[in-house]
């Protein structure tokens, strides 16, 4: 086997090694992991064959996350440009249908959802308020009583009419999508 072909051979298995490491934990990596890859992965492991592997590990389009380090991942691996994903949580794409049988849809790359809400009357629980008037034929309860005579009550408003927070529960990571 000529040394070209020892070289992709390498290159193959350090891909393959690397992809079935991540499968069990999120896809973070570091120096450190870099350096433990090399030892794992023996002397055949130059920075070339290094590097080809995280790029087949990190293509284009890969999210990039760290907990602690808020470092651009082309720095940390030594390739690529990336751009900072903030301030959103991730959502697989697809159609997917909720235990209260809803179906909704999410688009790649589509941004949904909202920090705050506003309910509308639409989205309000349908409900009644009870009130009471006098008619002619004396004190009634409810706004159903059939007296034509009396005063028009109205009850009182309630609430602030703020938006309500729509935030999952979530952990703040530093994130970072690969553009090239």
């Amino acid at each position: 086997m000529s040394d070209k072909n020892n070289a992709m051979d390498q290159v193959w298995r350090s891909i393959n090694f690397i992809r079935k490491s991540f499968r069990l934990r999120p896809r973070h990596i570091d120096q450190a992991d870099v350096a433990a890859l090399r030892d794992k992965l023996g002397i055949a492991a130059t920075d070339e064959i290094i590097q080809t592997a995280l790029e087949g590990v990190f293509p284009v389009g890969a999210i990039y996350i760290n907990l602690t380090n808020s470092d651009n991942p082309g720095t940390i691996l030594g390739f690529g440009s990336w751009s900072p994903v903030e301030g959103v949580s991730l959502i697989g794409a697809g159609t997917h249908t909720d235990s209260n049988g809803d179906k909704l849809s999410f688009a790649v790359g589509e941004e949904y959802g909202e920090y705050g809400h506003t309910l509308t009357v639409d989205e309000m629980p349908s409900h009644n308020h009870d009130y009471a008037k006098f008619g002619a034929s004396g004190y009634q309860s409810g706004a159903s009583s059939g007296s034509t005579s009396g005063t028009k009550s109205t009850t009182t408003e309630t609430g602030g009419d703020l938006p309500h927070n729509n935030i999952q529960p979530s952990l703040a990571v530093f994130m970072w999508k690969r553009t090239a």
